[in-house]
């Protein structure tokens, strides 16, 4: 018999999830829907680099090294949408000249730039890279990507390949959580686009309680280590204004106190 993803995990928490989601999908369902754009005809228009290019100065010194670039890529993804886009083409233009690190930045600034459709033809070329082997964060981002587009099933599939590139410790027990809080997002909103398919639904869910339910327990587990290593390293806390005794050498002579007068 093959063994399932949901062995280990209590029955309780299987109910328990179940009829938690079916009570947010209800709910989800009687909310009027939100329009999302498409991602097929995002795909179909989409131009690299897109025609704004030629209108969008640079207003940055090129040569400097992408270590100093990206300070400015990251003060223009905070300003106004002009000013992202000299964001985007600045990295751009440092991408092409294979000055920019690894390659993660580019598609996560076509991401944080709000260029999704971008994102997700770099983050899929970029992801395919072996030095994206354990980049947890970059599935994250590509999966907000599609989650953009009401792509929830291939943000699923997403989180779901992100469990098979899980760095070591001690950051494992982190990105399984992360990944965990957003697959329960995109979880609803599937179950809610596929309530009349339970079969499909309860494959999804069969997917995911495992991770869910190791999510929380790592949490604990991270609680623990955390306070064990705050019992074994105490520093003392003294309220302001009061100093910390010195401490005294083994010759150092106990000199008396002057008694007040």
């Amino acid at each position: 018999m093959k063994k399932t993803h949901l062995a280990g995990v209590p029955l309780g928490f299987v109910l328990s999830l179940v009829f938690s989601l079916s009570a947010v999908s209800s709910a989800e369902q009687n909310a009027p829907p939100t329009a999302r754009p498409s991602l097929k005809d995002a795909l179909a228009s989409l131009k690299i680099p897109p025609d704004w290019f030629a209108s969008t100065p640079v207003n940055y010194d090129t040569r400097q090294p992408w270590e100093k670039a990206r300070l400015e890529v990251r003060r223009l993804l905070a300003q106004e949408p002009e000013y992202r886009r000299q964001a985007i083409k600045l990295t751009w233009l440092y991408a092409q000249k294979k000055d920019i690190g690894n390659g993660h930045e580019l598609p996560m600034y076509l991401f944080m730039g709000g260029e999704f459709a971008w994102a997700i033809v770099e983050y899929q070329k970029f992801l395919a890279t072996d030095g994206a082997k354990e980049d947890v964060h970059g599935r994250l981002c590509l999966a907000a990507c599609y989650r953009h587009f009401g792509e929830y099933n291939k943000a699923l599939e997403v989180l779901n390949d992100a469990l098979h590139h899980l760095p070591g410790p001690p950051w494992r027990i982190a990105r399984e959580a992360d990944i965990a809080d957003a697959g329960g997002d995109d979880l609803i909103r599937f179950l809610r686009r596929h309530h009349h398919n339970p079969m499909g639904a309860l494959k999804v869910l069969h997917r995911f309680a495992y991770c869910f339910h190791k999510a929380i327990s790592n949490r604990q587990v991270a609680l623990d280590q955390m306070n064990r290593a705050v019992s074994d390293f105490q520093p003392a806390v003294r309220p302001p204004g009061i100093a910390s005794p010195r401490r005294k050498s083994a010759d150092q002579a106990e000199v008396p106190r002057r008694p007040d007068r």
